[in-house]
């Protein structure tokens, strides 16, 4: 008797795995057919004399329209068109043809541009809103005014991308926005200001579909005005923005590997502003007052009154290892106490240096060899007496080593300060 050949069976596949290729496909063919659709109901605007050599028939470019427009024909087309009108109502490309000139207070440098990259290859963009003086730029340009340019640096915007997908080999059609609000003021963020830059964000995300994937704001200030802030804000915008404070280190070198930051923000990425009105430009020892070039930092007296029970806590970053901090004290009204630590208060192994001074004190001038770069704390301590202030006059000078200044200076800000005040009993 012959032998039954062996049966091998196989495993059977779910019921959604086995189904998987031929849904995609039914996907890939709908918003195929969704593509002619909507390029065949813009054949006709294509003859408009006006509307024809502007709009982006592409499949990429209407690939966004219908994203945005759930896949709907009819939506997209109207969404399109709409756009169209506006840009042409705004007089946007006349600011490309340079038709009609960029008014005088954003020409001279907008701080805000493209800098780095995220880990998906998106490039970033850097809004820095602590140093836009919005109330200067609508007295002096006006609301219309800001919302075109705004709308032309987003053309500009559009062509670097498509330039970028060209040197890449594959589409690059989005970035992330980082927010920048450092130095921002409670006036800055006034309800009239946040009201207006919420219309142009929501235009922008409108009329440039899909190019800002996701916002991240950073230094964001704790102020009562910003709990209301989501109430100007549709849901699907509100989504797309994530807030963080000062610590904001960990969550965005989640989406940009250090070396992509910019150098502002201690990372390694130099912007020259290459190309205007799309590159970060940031002249460190001139438009951002805070980050001061050493060799350029006027060496001036800090004079402070220190309330009972105070700490006065001045912020230094040492960009490297080996730099000296260096004060003179030339003024002290009565006994107190100061104190240097790394990285923060209220521990003592981050305790670098302490000292009492009094009004015949021999310390009243001294330095310091810093092992590590980082965050100092220069502290001045009122908890000897707590019925009186202290009057307290000195200078504190942060300098880097030769070998530091001479491979990057003067790309980097080596050193900057500012000063907060704090109780007795507060750990930072």
């Amino acid at each position: 008797m012959s032998k039954k050949p062996s049966v091998v069976k196989l495993p059977r596949l779910p019921a959604d795995a086995s189904s998987c290729g031929s849904r995609n496909a039914g996907t890939n063919d709908k918003t195929a057919l969704a593509v002619r659709r909507l390029r065949s109901r813009l054949l006709s605007l294509r003859q408009h004399p006006i509307y024809g050599p502007k709009i982006d028939t592409s499949t990429s470019a209407l690939l966004k329209w219908l994203k945005v427009s759930g896949n709907d024909v009819f939506a997209a087309d109207g969404k399109i068109r709409r756009s169209l009108e506006l840009k042409e109502k705004m007089k946007v490309e006349s600011l490309v043809n340079h038709t009609i000139k960029v008014p005088q207070i954003l020409r001279s440098g907008y701080p805000g541009g493209v800098c780095g990259e995220d880990r998906e290859g998106s490039p970033v963009y850097y809004e820095l809103c602590g140093l836009v003086e919005l109330k200067d730029i609508l007295q002096s340009a006006g609301k219309d005014a800001f919302f075109r340019f705004k709308f032309f640096q987003h053309e500009l915007l559009l062509e670097f991308l498509k330039e970028l997908s060209q040197q890449k080999g594959e589409t690059v059609d989005s970035m992330l926005v980082v927010v920048d609000l450092q130095f921002c003021q409670k006036e800055d963020l006034c309800t009239v200001n946040l009201t207006i830059l919420s219309e142009l964000l929501h235009l922008l995300i409108d009329h440039y579909p899909t190019m800002i994937k996701e916002i991240v704001c950073i230094n964001v200030p704790e102020l009562p005005e910003l709990l209301t802030a989501q109430n100007l804000f549709k849901r699907d915008v509100y989504n797309m923005i994530s807030v963080t404070g000062r610590k904001y280190t960990r969550r965005l070198k989640k989406k940009i590997a250090i070396t992509q930051w910019p150098i502002y923000l201690g990372g390694k990425k130099h912007c020259d502003g290459t190309r205007p009105y799309v590159s970060l430009d940031i002249e460190y020892s001139v438009k951002v007052p805070q980050l001061i070039l050493q060799q350029e930092a006027p060496n001036e007296k800090l004079i402070y009154t220190v309330g009972p029970g105070i700490r006065k806590v001045e912020e230094y970053h040492v960009a490297a290892a080996g730099s000296i901090l260096t004060w003179d004290f030339d003024l002290i009204s009565s006994p107190v106490n100061f104190a240097i630590y790394a990285n923060s208060l209220g521990q003592n192994n981050r305790l670098v240096h302490s000292a009492g001074l009094t009004l015949d004190t021999d310390m009243r001038s001294g330095s310091l060899d810093c092992k590590m770069a980082g965050r100092y704390l220069f502290v001045v301590d009122n908890k000897v007496t707590t019925e009186s202030p202290v009057q307290v006059s000195y200078r504190v000078t942060v300098v880097p080593p030769d070998s530091y200044v001479t491979r990057l200076a003067p790309m980097l800000p080596l050193a900057y300060k500012f000063t907060i005040d704090v109780w007795v009993d507060t750990d930072m």
